[in-house]
């Protein structure tokens, strides 16, 4: 398992629920999990917190999306947890929206050598990074884009950036959406990967 989230989320999950890179979360060692099921069933998953058979788990929200390799099977999991407070629905959006890429990323580096596919490693950073246009975001659009993109909710990026209003986060993600060409906030998220904007 590899973790991706923002800073502050990722100490607290560590230190308090003790979860790691490399931790197990198979039902036969925690219980029924969006991982587990997802993986298990080759389709999206949602658990609520009550919903979880671990303990550990009941005050998460979480929403699950396999991501499958180019022979179809199952590569992994994308996994975005959250506390009880935040719309699940943007969440399997964002989930779905990374597993479809992630399988475009493993589909489009496929190599064929010695009769099998395989993923090619040595891929290009500078053709990954490569921005086919220029976009210019202000420094307070890139901040919006780049804590929306990790699935922190309207609430929390407002919090976290001293944002007054949810609504003043929503206008900052519109300019975006509208910088980008895209046609719903969600969108905002795969056009910015495909250009590089959400890589440091």
């Amino acid at each position: 398992m590899e973790i991706h989230s923002h800073p502050q989320v990722l100490e607290s999950v560590i230190t308090q629920w003790g979860i790691r890179p490399g931790a197990l979360l198979s039902e036969e060692s925690c219980g029924t999990n969006a991982i587990a099921l997802a993986l298990r069933y080759k389709d999206k998953a949602i658990v609520r917190g009550e919903q979880h058979y671990c303990q550990l788990f009941e005050d998460w929200y979480s929403v699950a999306v396999p991501v499958f390799g180019v022979d179809g099977t199952v590569a992994g999991c994308v996994d975005i947890s959250t506390s009880r407070d935040s719309p699940l629905g943007e969440k399997l959006a964002l989930a779905k929206c990374l597993a479809n890429e992630l399988h475009g990323f493993l589909k489009g580096n496929v190599v064929h050598e010695h009769g099998k596919n395989e993923v090619s490693h040595d891929l290009n950073h500078k053709q990954l990074r490569q921005r086919p246009y220029q976009v210019e975001l202000t420094e307070r659009q890139q901040q919006v884009l780049f804590l929306f993109a990790q699935g922190v909710s309207y609430k929390q990026i407002a919090r976290e950036l001293g944002i007054t209003s949810t609504k003043t986060v929503e206008q900052h993600l519109d300019a975006v959406r509208s910088k980008l060409g895209a046609k719903c906030r969600r969108e905002c998220i795969q056009r910015a990967t495909e250009i590089g904007l959400l890589h440091p």
